[in-house]
This record gives C-alpha cells, structure tokens and sequence, in this order.
C-alpha cells in the first residue's frame, strides 16, 4: 500500500449506504485538515474526527474520475493568508460527519497575506457508487484548470498598448482601444482639423511639422543656371553656403601652345582634370559637383578663361 492514502470511515460507509438505500445524495463540503498531534497518523475507519483537526476548508472543485465512475475527484484550496501549521492528515466532510480519512506528507502551511503560499489539494476518493455524491462548492476560491487557462489567458506582457506594433496574434488593451475609437477618421474622412504634427519629424535632413511647406535640398529643385566668370578666380577657394547641391563648369579659351592643362578640386581633392591635345584649340573644360558646406578652386596653366558657370539657387 502506498505510504500516504485515505479510507473511508465506518461513519462514511454507513453514510453512503444510506444514500444508496434511500435514493438521497451524499453532501460532501469540506475537508478537513490535521497536524497528527505531531505524526503521521495511519488511516483508520474507525475514526469520527481528525487526530488534531487545526483547519477546514470548504470544497473547490469536484468532478467524476475520467474512468472510474465510483471515485469521485475533490479539490480545495487553503488561501494564502491561512497557515501556521503543519499538515500530516485529512479527511472529507459530508452531512457534517467524518466520512474518510487519510495520511499526508509533512507539508508546512505558512500564513502569508502576500498571496504566495497558496496551498492546493487535489485527491480521489472511492465512495462506492459515485452517483450518490453531491457536493457543495465554495464559489469564492473556485479557480480555471490549468488546461483552461492555458488556452484561454493572455498574459499581461502579451497586451499591447501602443498603435505601433504589428503582431497580428497579439491582442490590444482596451485603453488602445478607445483611443483609437476616439480619434479615428471615418472612411472617406480627412484630417482637416490637424494643423500641426505632435512631434516633428524630418524629411530629407529638413525639419517638418506640418505647419508650413518646406523647400526640400533635392539637386536641381529651384536652381539654374548662373554665369559668375566675373566672380570666380584660379586658385582661390569658394565655398559652397547654399542647402543644395551645386554643378561647377569651367572653360579655358582656345590655346596655340601644346602646354595647356585645367583642373578642378573638391575639398582639396581633384575631382576633374584635362590636358586633351586635341582640345587645345577649341579650349578645355572641366566640371564638379559641390556639396552644401564643401569648397571648390580650379587651377590651369593657362591664363585666360572663357566662362565659369555653376547651377544653383535661385536670385
């Protein structure tokens, strides 16, 4: 026989014969716990009490065993803030009398109010004829069965509570909920209440709120073609001030001499260079791109330039 196990009590047999003979149910609400006066006490059927009876605890489940139509499984649970004693035996209450009794291993029960020591009592009883139990619940600690809440819980860290997540098996918090309900636009609806954006954002390096158009840095977007040969030198740095992209072109004027050569940098960098034979007598050109801050020279051995020519903003 195994170590820790119940039996139930000549009042119990009684009781259930009763039930059977009188086509009555047997009304099973509580069990019963004891501390063993100190020991594990073996279970006895002639017992009417507990050894030492130290709580009771209404029944919080009951159900007919899967394939045993004459057991009968029982549940209850001591709340976490009861405790305070050690567990060693048990019994079913039905009809306010002892019906079973049983042995429990060593389990201390320690009050907490916390709400962690929760303890829980799952175990079957042969009754005889299982259709003869009725058994009367304590809703208030009636709890979903694992395989339930498996299935049917959704963890509060799998909640979302932000328009951001794309997560179709995630559910939303109905906080989210309603503000989505609350600020949503009709189908054919358009925001014309919305004057600003909540938080700025940024498009192409440009800040952009909603409040006015914004001119976007895009190479050749308001820019032309300006002739500056006056403004512009060989060997002398210009730097491009302007949001946008700027294109350099520079001409040298046609050449009798073989010792011709132009050529244009980028931040110090040569960008374009020629020294063409055959361009000497239609003249040299070289050109660049300058990005917004970087500077430009050209250099040439000649001395004479026909045109410089940049693309750029507007005047």
């Amino acid at each position: 026989m195994a170590e820790y196990y119940n039996v139930t009590t000549n009042l119990g047999d009684a009781e259930i014969a009763n039930a059977i003979a009188t086509n009555t149910k047997l009304n099973i609400t509580h069990v019963a716990f004891g501390d063993g006066n100190g020991s594990v006490p073996t279970p006895n059927k002639a017992r009417t009490s507990l050894v030492r009876e130290v709580h009771r605890q209404a029944v919080t489940k009951y159900e007919r065993h899967a394939t045993n139509a004459n057991w009968i499984v029982i549940e209850t649970i001591i709340p976490s803030g009861v405790g305070g004693f050690t567990i060693r035996e048990m019994g079913i209450i039905a009809n306010g009398k002892l019906i079973s009794h049983g042995s429990h291993a060593p389990f201390e029960k320690v009050a907490d109010p916390s709400g962690v020591s929760e303890y829980r009592l799952r175990f079957t009883q042969n009754v005889t004829d299982g259709s003869v139990v009725e058994i009367m619940l304590d809703e208030s600690l009636i709890y979903a069965s694992q395989a339930w809440t498996d299935e049917h819980y959704i963890p509060r860290s799998e909640i979302v509570d932000d328009v951001e997540t794309d997560d179709a098996t995630k559910p939303v918090s109905a906080k989210q909920a309603k503000n989505l309900q609350d600020n949503k636009l009709g189908k054919n609806d358009n925001a014309v209440s919305a004057s600003k954006l909540e938080t700025a954002r940024k498009i192409n390096g440009v800040e952009f709120d909603a409040t006015k158009d914004i001119d976007l840095p895009i190479f050749g977007y308001k820019q032309k073609i300006r002739d500056v040969t006056a403004f512009r030198f060989k060997n002398v740095e210009y730097t491009n001030n302007e949001k946008q992209m700027i294109f350099v072109k520079v001409k040298s004027k046609h050449s009798t001499t073989s010792s011709n050569k132009i050529s244009i940098y980028v931040d110090d960098k040569l960008f374009d260079s020629n020294d063409v034979a055959s361009s000497i007598a239609t003249g040299l050109s070289v050109s660049a791109f300058v990005p917004p801050g970087s500077s430009y020279r050209f250099e040439a051995l000649f001395k004479e330039i026909e045109y410089v020519i940049e693309l750029g903003a507007e005047e």
